[in-house]
């Protein structure tokens, strides 16, 4: 067992609930012609904590504004976020921009991303993996791009 492979299998093993690794490490002693296999199970080794300091902290909303090119994109974002906010959804501080989620049935989706650096980036492709139907996902993408060719 190498600190290497370790550090694998804690990263492994810390990706989900109900996933459990082990690695068996399986050296063999040789002693007056015998050989003596002596398996070793090493199990979820140094499991990272939940706050991972390799993990990025979210910022809070005014760390991310403090991102923003120019007061333009500031100004922006928080005219965005005060819209979500009055039509009764959340904006979610991340690591590096806003989570902007409604609440979908008995859920609360993410429906789009807002980053300071790059803008606004609508999550098409998630509604598509939830199951919401092709038809439903064109409609709605024209009526937020009315002049974009599907």
């Amino acid at each position: 067992m190498n600190r290497e492979l370790e550090k694998i299998i804690a990263y492994l093993s810390s990706r989900g609930p109900g996933l459990k690794l082990q690695a068996i490490a399986m050296p063999v002693y040789i002693r007056d012609g015998l050989e003596i296999l002596a398996p070793q199970v090493h199990e979820q080794l140094n499991q990272p904590d939940a706050a991972d300091a390799s993990r990025a902290p979210n910022l809070t909303f005014d760390q991310i504004l403090t991102k923003a090119p120019d007061e333009h994109t500031r100004n922006l974002l928080q005219i965005t976020v005060a819209e979500w906010d009055a039509l009764g959804h959340t904006s979610k501080p991340k690591t590096s921009g806003l989570s902007c989620r409604a609440q979908i049935g008995s859920d609360v989706e993410p429906i789009f991303w807002a980053d300071p650096s790059w803008g606004i980036q609508l999550l098409f492709g998630a509604f598509a993996q939830k199951g919401v139907p092709e038809e439903i996902i064109k409609d709605y993408r024209v009526s937020v791009f009315p002049v974009a060719r599907i």
